[in-house]
């Protein structure tokens, strides 16, 4: 894993995501492989080839959580695609992903075989040789990344459920933000999301955007692109549904702006009501569309 993140972390190297998800299968194939064994359970096959990571992440005795194995399975299909697609430009599309990984590798191999074999002094931040440009940080999502990349890494997310996309071990995130000082000084920290101060970035963040323009879509016109979407029947009864089961508000009568799942809905004090974002209605046709498979 160390010289996973030492080849992403390198300046002069290309291909950075495709070397990082082979070498990362490669260290957690071992890591379970070992486990497994000093758990005195074979990890081979009668053939005599050994279990493959995907064999053995879902296994009782290895108690790996959900979102780990989420994880895990998405980093294996992007080194899958990238034996097939050449990835570009497309490596911070999934720098939580490959985050997580790297801090879920630590978590797990201390827990396995002791705090000693930590790797955190390893696996720290790259350091950079230029400071980062706000326009370059606010425009990097523009990058040329293929459309089909693009729609792979839509369809990795699709998959899993709101409760794997919200958990730390599935994606890792921070917040950017720049500290007080004069502009030859400034720089950026990273916050974790669930400190006081994160969420009080996070809510100014939400407010820089109108509402309007973030959560254009009240249940009905939902429905209605759901429905258009998927080619499929979708009533406003069916987004109810859909709500409920995803929690991503509370329920009628129970109005609180700061239970909502801002990744997906939000509450409107002055209309009271809800409204929804575009990335809700990709949830919801995924879904169907997974029914229909």
């Amino acid at each position: 894993m160390i010289l996973a993140v030492q080849i992403f972390n390198s300046p002069s190297i290309c291909f950075k995501a495709e070397v990082f998800t082979v070498l990362s299968n490669i260290a957690w194939t071992y890591l379970c492989h070992e486990r497994l064994t000093q758990l005195k359970k074979k990890i081979a096959t009668k053939e005599g080839r050994t279990l493959s990571l995907s064999e053995m992440w879902a296994k009782p005795e290895l108690k790996l959580s959900p979102a780990i194995r989420a994880n895990l399975s998405d980093i294996k299909e992007l080194r899958d695609l990238s034996e097939h697609e050449t990835l570009r430009r497309a490596d911070h599309l999934w720098l939580g992903l490959f985050q997580a990984n790297c801090l879920n590798f630590d978590t797990v191999i201390t827990d396995w075989f002791g705090k000693e074999l930590s790797l955190k002094e390893e696996l720290s931040f790259s350091l950079q040789f230029s400071k980062a440009d706000l326009e370059q940080l606010s425009t990097l999502n523009e990058f040329d990344v293929p459309e089909k990349i693009r729609a792979f890494n839509a369809s990795l997310r699709a998959k899993h459920p709101l409760e794997i996309l919200d958990n730390a071990d599935y994606e890792f995130t921070v917040f950017y933000t720049l500290t007080g000082g004069s502009k030859s000084k400034s720089h950026i920290r990273f916050l974790s999301p669930e400190t006081e101060e994160g969420k009080c970035i996070s809510n100014v963040l939400i407010k820089l955007r109108p509402a309007d323009d973030m959560y254009p879509f009240r249940a009905k016109a939902v429905a209605k692109e759901v429905q258009k979407l998927s080619k499929t029947k979708f009533s406003i009864y069916d987004h109810t549904q859909a709500v409920s089961r995803h929690k991503i508000r509370p329920p009628n009568g129970q109005p609180d702006e700061k239970k909502t799942n801002s990744r997906y809905c939000i509450y409107h004090k002055a209309h009271k009501d809800y409204t929804y974002s575009q990335e809700w209605i990709n949830v919801l046709v995924s879904e169907i569309k997974d029914k229909k498979r």
